[in-house]
């Protein structure tokens, strides 16, 4: 992961390379989307790159196509919701095939998420810009799961505000607008951790 603490991801990859001599595949794994990314890890000796939010089956064909050798065919692209569409979509969790993981996932998503934009926001009034950016990365994360992408899109856009010390003033009311979304899908998603309830009951 790029974004580990004490030590992140290119460091690791570097030790790993230039003094443990280790040849076995790194792929990188992040839900920060900056240009260059991708060719800094390759450049620090990855070997590949995956974003988060992934499905399941998109990061076994990566692990598949550097310990086989053997090209996979690309997964087709999925769609995502456009603004007339719905606001969330659990693609994601349905491939992994748990009525009982993905009820737990939404219920800590449920639970978590205004908790964490709360944290935010206080971190943002106390200009506390390095736990800015780290609870915005890890909440994006969470948004990217449930396919929440005008969310992610501010939370990304607050992550670059704040890593870059640039544009603070607006983080607040991204925070806010991010709040306001999560509500108004708030009773969507309970619905479908009710009915995911219901499926497990029924066997």
């Amino acid at each position: 992961d790029i974004q580990m603490p004490e030590m992140d991801g290119y460091e690791t990859t570097r030790q790993i390379r230039t003094i443990l001599h280790r040849n076995m595949p790194i792929i990188a794994m992040t839900a920060t989307v900056l240009r260059g990314e991708k060719e800094k890890c390759l450049e620090v000796g990855m070997n590949d790159y995956i974003s988060k939010p992934f499905a399941p089956l998109d990061l076994f064909r990566k692990i598949g196509t550097h310990l086989t050798g053997k090209q996979e065919p690309p997964e087709p692209p999925r769609q995502i919701p456009d603004e007339n569409g719905p606001p969330f979509r659990l693609d994601y969790l349905t491939e992994l095939g748990d009525n009982q993981q993905m009820l737990e996932i939404l219920e800590i998503f449920l639970q978590m998420t205004p908790i964490a934009l709360d944290e935010i926001l206080k971190a943002a009034e106390g200009k506390l810009w390095d736990v800015v950016f780290q609870k915005a990365h890890r909440l994006k994360t969470s948004l990217g799961m449930i396919q929440l992408h005008s969310m992610v899109q501010r939370m990304d856009t607050v992550e670059d505000h704040a890593r870059r010390r640039q544009n603070l003033e607006e983080i607040p009311g991204l925070l806010k607008e991010c709040a306001f979304t999560y509500e108004s899908v708030r009773g969507a998603l309970e619905e479908e951790r009710e009915k995911l309830g219901q499926k497990i009951l029924q066997g």
